[in-house]
């Protein structure tokens, strides 16, 4: 399977952001995530929009294939940067049965990803239901500051 192509200006941004993590702190639910390669342990870092639903924090892959995605199964864990804010967090991959509400709360809200998803904000949540498959959905279940990335990747939780 190919890998997909992101626009240009999201690939632009991306690297924008990559370099200087400091930008997401006016760029709303935007968070660059740093996960331990499969292969190689060392970070790779990718923006990623943060969603807040049901009293609960998401992350929602646009491409199952993505290599965060790949990354974090294995993982299980990565970084989350906001500004000047840095947490380790825990995850756990939600089974596609539950992620139909998530992914319509996600395409509603996050206007700049909506690129990534073949169906509109105001479709039924059957629609979801039946991408659902595509688009790995991770609950955040911890969250701890660190004072810097090594500092999350010396001290695991």
């Amino acid at each position: 399977m190919s890998k997909p192509e992101l626009p240009e200006r999201i690939r632009q941004l991306n690297e924008q952001v990559r370099h200087n993590p400091e930008l997401t702190e006016g760029m709303g639910p935007m968070h660059l995530l740093s996960v331990p390669g499969r292969v190689s342990r060392q970070l790779r870092s990718t923006p990623v929009s943060l969603l807040d639903y049901d009293g609960k924090h998401w992350l929602v892959a646009g491409f199952a294939e993505a290599d965060w995605v790949k990354n974090i199964r294995v993982s299980g864990w990565g970084v989350l940067t906001k500004g000047k804010r840095i947490e380790r967090v825990m995850v756990a991959e939600i089974p596609a049965e539950e992620r139909a509400p998530i992914l319509r709360a996600f395409v509603q809200r996050m206007v700049g990803g909506r690129f990534a998803f073949s169906i509109g904000p105001d479709e039924p949540l059957a629609a979801f239901a039946a991408i659902a498959d595509q688009h790995p959905i991770f609950q955040i279940v911890t969250a701890t500051p660190v004072d810097s990335l090594e500092d999350a990747v010396k001290n695991p939780m």
